[in-house]
């Protein structure tokens, strides 16, 4: 009998051998398959880069390689969470590229201490107000404090850019940091440096909307699509541990799962496009009021609004679509007209033209040298506006020197 059950206890660890051997060997020829994939793909790396007209443009900044290392180091980390604006860039410190805790500021070296500063300023855009394409040094916010310090202004400015924010975006953020920043931080004057966005994403994504895979991976979770948010979570996961899947598969996944809509360039979308863009200056106006501060809104210079072009900026509009280029200039045209009349519409379009050199590598991005004359041109430009409260009528009204025309708010709030 015990012999019987010893030799059947041996017949089945002779079958349990033989089927985890089955298994070490898939096991084995799956560990090896994917080390191949992993090994080919970091010896021969990627799909092969395309020509890359920012690199072209920017070869002769002497500090292009520092910056490139430097934006890296802050970009592992990626994009923080924050309530109602959804993120912003996490606290860094480089040598060219710095942000802080400060509601995401990047860094204006211009800028005096906050609690010396007599003049406040709070920039809000894009990725081209953020400005991550050039050092803090050159940047449009840091130009514009550059500007006004020169011109003896003790000025502090606050860049908020974000990228791929447009005006709605940059309304909230707004909004949020009136109603948290201490009472001693808020602005003397806020401004809004947009046009690219607002155009671009309207056309591509519909009229006032976000950037179309933001607006899914939300419309995923609040929604509760369990499938969508498994199949991404995981491959996230493996895209953070495996080269050969973040380049190969996840893109693509992506893609896939949060799939863009069809362009839009018809007119009832643009000019629904434009009409949001408006009533959100107007609400940032009121905004302004409350907190008695002034708004300034801008239109930046764009690809599509330079004349003459670079031989490169040529080339990089001959393979835009030429539906976007319409769709941007058209858009100018008809908020430009609409602005054009009020003290709070700085329009820095053509601030660029007449310029050989090549400066943009899309619609609206820069080179790492920057746009200095953009900054310059904005600083001067809200100068002016505030020192007309320093004229007869601007003194009636309550103003008499440019200290008192922007600094009209209460000490703290009730």
């Amino acid at each position: 009998m015990l012999h019987g059950i010893v030799e059947g206890g041996g017949c089945a660890i002779e079958t349990m051998g033989k089927a985890g051997r089955r298994s070490l060997y898939v096991v084995g020829v799956l560990v090896l398959g994917v080390l191949t994939l992993e090994v080919g793909t970091g010896v021969l790396g990627g799909p092969k880069a395309g020509r890359s007209p920012y690199r072209e443009i920017s070869r002769d900044f002497e500090q292009l390689r520092e910056l490139r290392a430097d934006l890296r180091a802050c970009r592992q980390a990626g994009p923080r969470y924050y309530e109602y604006y959804l993120f912003s860039a996490p606290p860094c410190e480089t040598a060219t590229v710095a942000v802080s805790d400060f509601f995401s500021s990047r860094r204006t070296p211009a800028s005096r201490p906050a609690e010396t500063a007599e003049l406040t300023v709070w920039t809000f855009g894009g990725s081209t107000m953020q400005e991550h394409q050039t050092t803090d040094e050159r940047a449009v916010a840091n130009v514009i404090a550059a500007t006004m310090a020169a011109a003896g202004i003790g000025v502090r400015v606050e860049n908020f850019g974000v990228p791929t924010f447009q005006s709605s975006l940059e309304l909230i953020k707004f909004m949020t940091l009136a109603a948290r920043a201490p009472a001693d931080r808020l602005p003397d004057a806020v401004v809004f440096y947009d046009g690219y966005n607002d155009a671009n994403h309207g056309f591509y994504f519909g009229a006032g909307n976000i950037q179309n895979d933001l607006s899914a991976k939300l419309a995923a979770l609040v929604e509760h699509k369990a499938g969508t948010l498994f199949l991404y979570g995981a491959s996230l996961g493996l895209a953070d541990y495996s080269d050969f899947w973040r380049i190969h598969v996840h893109r693509r996944l992506e893609r896939a799962l949060f799939r863009d809509p069809d362009p839009q360039p018809d007119e009832a979308n643009l000019r629904r496009a434009v009409e949001i863009y408006l009533r959100n200056t107007r609400i940032a106006s009121g905004i302004c009021a409350a907190i008695e501060t002034r708004c300034f809104f801008v239109l930046q210079p764009l690809i599509a609004t330079k004349t003459p072009l670079g031989l490169i900026e040529e080339e990089v509009i001959a393979d835009m679509r030429p539906a976007l280029i319409a769709f941007a200039r058209r858009f100018y045209e008809l908020a430009g007209a609409e602005l054009r009349s009020s003290p709070e519409f700085i329009d820095a379009s053509a601030v660029l033209n007449g310029r050989q050199e090549d400066v943009f590598y899309d619609l609206g991005h820069v080179s790492a040298f920057g746009v200095p004359a953009v900054g310059e041109f904005i600083a001067r430009a809200i100068l002016a506006r505030l020192r007309e409260d320093t004229t007869p009528a601007g003194v009636a009204e309550g103003g008499g020197d440019l200290e008192t025309a922007v600094q009209r708010r209460p000490a703290s709030l009730p």
